[in-house]
């Protein structure tokens, strides 16, 4: 259940309505924030200060880029959509790393039978993982977005990686 204004703390509320204030592109320095506040919004107050970043994205659509030690860009819709390459960097490096952690094992031959499945499983799905966050499969899936021209269902995006030389495959 989501907490309703009334129920967080006045600080974050108070961020909250500094935040949502700011235009697309805008500015507000962390000097300001902390002093909205009173305390160190990069510190002290870094939790008041997320609290507040969540509910401007959730309530009002608004996304907040960190420039280091000076404050918080409002991005716009396009600075919006680039945030997904960074997090999309991430979950592979994620991914190769849990790769190479559960294949560490020492004597995979004596495992039993229901860990063996569970490792198999795992380095199946961080593969797949790695594999479709890589920046050339995500070009590839740009061209089938532009043919379908919508967000392509779960089951048509999988289908989409592993049918990347038909050029109309129903998509």
């Amino acid at each position: 259940m989501q907490k309703s204004i009334q129920e967080l703390s006045i600080d974050s509320r108070v961020l909250y309505d500094r935040l949502i204030s700011v235009q697309e592109q805008g500015f507000v320095s962390y000097k300001e924030l902390s002093e909205i506040v009173g305390r160190n919004v990069q510190k002290e107050a870094y939790g008041n200060l997320s609290t507040a970043k969540k509910m401007a994205m959730r309530e009002n659509r608004m996304v907040f880029g960190s420039i280091m030690n000076e404050g918080l860009k409002r991005l716009n819709d396009v600075e919006t959509i680039n945030t997904g390459e960074s997090v999309l960097g991430r979950i592979r490096r994620a991914s190769k790393k849990g790769i190479r952690t559960v294949a560490c094992i020492s004597d995979y031959n004596s495992l039993p039978n229901e860990s063996k499945i569970k490792h198999n499983a795992i380095l199946s799905a961080l593969g797949v993982l790695n594999a479709i966050t890589r920046p050339n499969k995500m070009k590839q899936l740009e061209a089938k977005i532009e043919i379908a021209q919508k967000t392509l269902p779960v089951a048509k995006t999988l289908l989409a990686f592993m049918n990347n030389d038909k050029k109309d495959d129903g998509l």
